[in-house]
């Protein structure tokens, strides 16, 4: 099952699935949710590097090896955003979105 939101001009399709075959086609990004903290990116749409946030200066979020070996350039201290898909603005207008529009629609939303 899909959840279709529009925010602002932009379409937002959320959807969880066992097995990324099986996610609506609109879904471009993809996340593998392992637990709360730890999330592995399948696929993610890149964005413009000037929506990009600027590399972090502390060296343990730098530079760090993904499964595949291709190296992750940049982690937010949370492990779950990778600024080079996308800004950390944008993840946190999108979270205020989504909870906002969550709480209207009755569900309790944590961020």
């Amino acid at each position: 099952a899909a959840i279709r939101l529009v925010l602002g001009a932009r379409e937002v399709v959320l959807a969880a699935a066992p097995r990324v075959e099986s996610l609506p086609a609109a879904c471009r990004t993809v996340l593998d949710v392992r637990s709360p903290g730890t999330v592995r990116i399948l696929a993610a749409d890149p964005v413009p590097d000037a929506l990009a946030s600027p590399p972090s200066a502390d060296p343990a979020v730098g530079g760090l090896p993904a499964q595949d070996g291709i190296p992750v350039p940049r982690l937010t201290r949370t492990g779950l955003v990778r600024p080079d898909l996308v800004s950390l603005t944008e993840v946190e207008r999108l979270a205020d979105e989504l909870a906002d529009l969550a709480r209207r629609r009755g569900l309790a939303a944590a961020r």
